[in-house]
C-alpha cells in the first residue's frame, strides 16, 4: 500500500512534527509505502533525510494572509488582495501536486494544512485517488462562521474521511461530514522524549541558567492565540517572590509577522526581567529542551487540540500545566492530574508556580503524566489508530 503525505509548510510546527512522527512508525510496517510531497526546501526536508523518508519537492507557491490583524490579533479584518492571490496559488499548486500524484499513483494521500486540503484534496479527487484530510487546527468562527461553512463544503467534494486531532474540529464539521470521520489525538515517541538530566544541565549552560534553578518553560510558536502573554504577566509578580525562578519561552512567528513577539520583548524589558526570561528562538533541541525545565505551561487562548508541545511534557515526565478552555477539554479527562488556569487569572499561575517548587511533587506528578500520557498519545497508539482506518478507507 503506498501512502502519500502531502504537506503545506517546508517549516516545522506541531503539524509537520506529526507527519514525521507519523509517517516513520508507518514506515516500518511491512507493506507500507510512505513519501512525503514538500512544498519547498527547509527543515522538513532535514527531518525527510534524517529518517531516510521518501520524499518528492512540488516546489508550492506559498499564500498570503488572508487578513490583517491588530491588537495581538483581538482584532482581524479581511484582505481582499490576499484572498485573489491566494485563489491563483490554489490553483498553481493544484496543477503541481495532480502533475506528481499522476505519475507517483498512491493508494491514499493524507493531506496536511488548509491550503493542502484544498489544493491536494481537489488534485486527488480529478484523478480518483482517495484522500483523507488530517486536521489540526479549528477554523475562526469570525465572520459569522462563514468560513467554517466554506471549509465544510470543500471537505465534501474533496475528502473520503475526515482525522481530526481534537473534539472541537469535529464538533465544527456538518452531520453528513461526521458519519465519515474520527477522533483521532496526536502522537509521539514516547521512549525518545524521556527527561535526561544530562542534557537538561548541558542545556542550562548554553542558555547561562544556573544549575540550580527553578525553570518554567513553553515550547510553542509565537503567535496571539499561544497565549505567551498570558505566562509573562503572573511570572513577572512571582519572580519577585522568587529570585531563583526562570522563565524560558522557546519558539518563533513562523508563519505570522513578529508584532506579538516584539510586544513580549517590550513588557520583559520594561519590567527589568531580562535576565529571568530567556526567549532562543526556534528550538530544534526538543527533548533538551524538556529537559531543561521543571514545569511545562500550555497557555493558548483558543483554538488548541491535543498540542504536540504539550504531549512533548507528558512524554518527558515533568508536571504541566494548561489554560482552561473548550479546545483542552478531553485532554484534562485522559490526563486528570494535568493542573489548569483561567485565562487573566494572575494569581491561580502564581499558586501553581508556588507549588511546584517542591521537587518531590514534581518527580511524583511527573511519573504520573508519562505514565496516563503513553496510554492516550504514545505513537504506537495514534499510529495503530490512524493504520486501521486507512485500511478500512482503501477497501470501501
Amino acid at each position: 500500500m503506498k501512502i502519500t503525505f502531502i504537506e503545506e509548510s517546508s517549516n516545522i510546527s506541531g503539524v509537520q512534527s506529526s507527519t514525521i512522527c507519523l509517517a516513520n512508525w508507518l514506515f516500518q510496517k511491512k507493506g507500507v509505502d510512505v513519501e512525503i510531497l514538500l512544498p519547498g526546501k527547509g527543515l522538513l526536508m532535514e527531518k525527510c533525510l534524517q529518517f531516510n523518508l521518501k520524499f518528492k519537492n512540488y516546489n508550492a507557491v506559498l499564500p498570503l494572509s488572508s487578513s490583517r490583524s491588530f491588537l495581538d490579533d483581538k482584532y482581524r479584518i479581511p484582505n481582499i488582495f490576499s484572498w485573489i492571490f491566494n485563489i491563483l496559488v490554489i490553483l498553481l499548486n493544484l496543477f503541481k501536486v495532480k502533475s506528481l500524484l499522476a505519475r507517483t499513483k498512491p493508494d491514499i494521500v493524507i493531506t496536511k494544512g488548509l491550503y493542502s486540503h484544498i489544493y491536494s484534496g481537489l488534485a486527488s479527487r480529478i484523478l480518483g485517488i482517495k484522500c483523507i484530510c488530517h486536521l489540526q487546527d479549528l477554523i475562526t468562527s469570525r465572520y459569522n462562521g462563514i468560513l467554517i461553512s466554506i471549509f465544510n463544503k470543500i471537505l465534501h467534494l474533496n475528502s473520503a474521511f475526515i482525522i481530526c486531532d481534537g473534539e472541537t474540529i469535529f464538533d465544527n464539521l456538518t452531520k453528513s461530514l461526521k458519519l465519515r470521520s474520527s477522533i483521532i489525538f496526536n502522537g509521539i515517541n514516547f521512549y525518545d522524549y524521556r527527561r535526561s538530566e544530562k542534557l537538561g544541565l548541558k542545556y542550562r549552560e548554553k542558555l547561562k541558567i544556573p544549575k540550580d534553578a527553578y525553570v518554567i518553560g513553553n515550547l510553542s510558536r509565537i503567535t496571539p492565540w499561544k497565549g505567551q502573554l498570558e505566562i509573562l504577566s503572573p511570572f513577572i509578580q512571582y519572580s519577585k517572590q522568587n529570585p531563583n525562578a526562570y522563565l524560558l519561552i522557546a519558539g518563533s512567528p513562523l508563519f505570522d509577522r513578529s508584532d506579538y513577539l516584539d510586544s513580549i520583548k517590550k513588557m520583559v524589558v520594561k519590567n527589568n526581567i531580562t535576565k529571568k526570561v530567556i526567549m532562543p528562538g526556534y528550538e530544534n533541541d526538543i527533548k533538551s529542551f524538556f529537559s531543561c525545565i521543571d514545569v511545562y505551561i500550555q497557555p493558548s487562548i483558543s483554538k488548541d487540540t491535543s498540542p504536540i508541545s504539550l504531549i512533548h511534557s507528558f512524554a518527558s515526565g515533568i508536571p504541566s500545566i494548561m489554560s482552561r478552555i473548550n479546545s483542552l477539554r478531553e485532554i484534562k479527562q485522559m490526563i486528570p492530574q494535568i493542573e489548569q488556569f483561567e485565562i487573566g487569572a494572575d494569581h491561580m499561575l502564581i499558586t501553581l508556580f508556588k507549588k511546584y517548587e517542591d521537587i518531590s511533587l514534581r518527580k511524583q506528578i511527573g511519573e504520573l503524566n508519562r505514565l496516563n500520557g503513553y496510554k492516550c498519545f504514545d505513537i504506537s497508539i495514534h499510529g495503530e489508530s490512524f493504520l486501521k482506518k486507512i485500511q478500512e478507507i482503501k477497501q470501501n
